[in-house]
């Protein structure tokens, strides 16, 4: 690895890595805060204690833009993966690292995320579906990644 490659890597690796231990927890406080239920975003700002000049139609418009905000802020972490691993696959040339950052991470989430709707909907039949179809999504992505390294070391 060249010294100028090096440093672009140190630099990405760095901004995102920090943009991921910010924008992680986050996520984290705003998943928590609904309970690890994301459509109840808007339901869950809108009952929040407004003064009584917000009142009316300017209500929703504001609890529309809030919830627009928390629902980037909820998805930046797999947002912020995604960039990684594509730049680091720009960067250096090689697909297993970039893939590593992007499917790895994103099925940890997910996993992490299912995990924790499961623990905290235990008594709903209804949040067991979304847990499933999530720990599902993250095992593919798990599968996949270990397909690209089979499929990587046989053609090389």
């Amino acid at each position: 690895m060249e010294e100028e490659e090096h440093r672009g890597v140190v630099l990405v690796c760095s901004i995102c890595g920090f943009l991921f231990a910010v924008l992680g927890p986050l996520s984290f406080w705003i998943l928590w805060a609904v309970n690890w239920r994301p459509w109840r975003l808007y339901s869950w700002i809108y009952a929040r204690k407004w003064p009584a000049y917000v009142q009316g139609p300017q209500l929703s418009t504001l609890c529309s833009f809030f919830t627009l905000f928390a629902w980037l802020v909820v998805v930046s972490p797999i947002t912020v993966l995604l960039v990684w691993g594509g730049i680091l696959i720009a960067l250096l040339e090689r697909n297993i690292i970039g893939l590593a950052v992007i499917m790895v991470g994103v099925a940890l989430l997910l996993s992490f995320y299912s995990i924790m709707l499961w623990w905290r909907t235990q008594w709903q039949s209804s949040s067991k579906f979304s847990t499933v179809y999530m720990l599902l999504f993250s095992r593919t992505f798990c599968d996949d990644y270990s397909m690209c390294l089979y499929l990587g070391s046989w053609f090389h």
